[in-house]
């Protein structure tokens, strides 16, 4: 949601409101407060029909033998990622997805193999895919070096993840 949209749509019951899309602040009337809900929910209702389903913005495909130490310290280079600069985004086609596990709750953790070439991938919010996790998948996934218990190796953070489909030939 727009935030600072929101605001602008609902500004007759503020005194004073700034911000930006992301983040915002306003200044009310205490007597304008139930007005002022309506107004915004309204206004956050109206930006939300709006609003396509999301797709996501891939970078480019990788291979999984391009992930080497090198690549990864060029990606680390690039932030820090925020609003103004997204992290960029890549796809792995039709690697091999296997020992599925719920983390936190809510979280993916899995393995990833593409021929001899082995990745630990974590997928945020994604556990809803641990009991269906297909075999053969493409990825979009952001690769880092994660650092635990001070030995650094290579993961996916993974954004998404749909089954394999062979491409049909014309």
């Amino acid at each position: 949601v727009d935030v600072y949209a929101c605001l602008k749509a609902s500004s007759s019951h503020l005194l004073a409101f700034g911000g930006h899309q992301a983040a915002a602040g306003f200044s009310i009337n205490p007597v304008n407060i139930d007005p002022f809900r309506k107004a915004f929910v309204q206004a956050a209702r109206d930006f939300m029909k709006e609003v396509q389903e999301p797709r996501l913005e891939l970078d480019t495909t990788l291979h999984p033998s391009e992930i080497g130490p090198s690549f990864l310290e060029e990606l680390a280079a690039l932030g820090p990622h925020g609003p103004g600069n997204p992290e960029p985004l890549f796809a792995l086609e039709d690697v091999h997805a296997h020992a599925p596990r719920i983390v936190g709750k809510k979280h993916l953790k899995f393995k990833v193999t593409a021929g001899k070439i082995n990745f630990s991938a974590i997928g945020f919010n994604l556990a809803q895919h641990a009991s269906h996790l297909p075999a053969q998948v493409d990825l979009a996934v952001l690769p880092q070096i994660n650092v635990w218990q001070g030995r650094a190796s290579t993961q996916l953070k993974v954004r998404d993840l749909r089954p394999y489909t062979p491409p049909t030939q014309p």
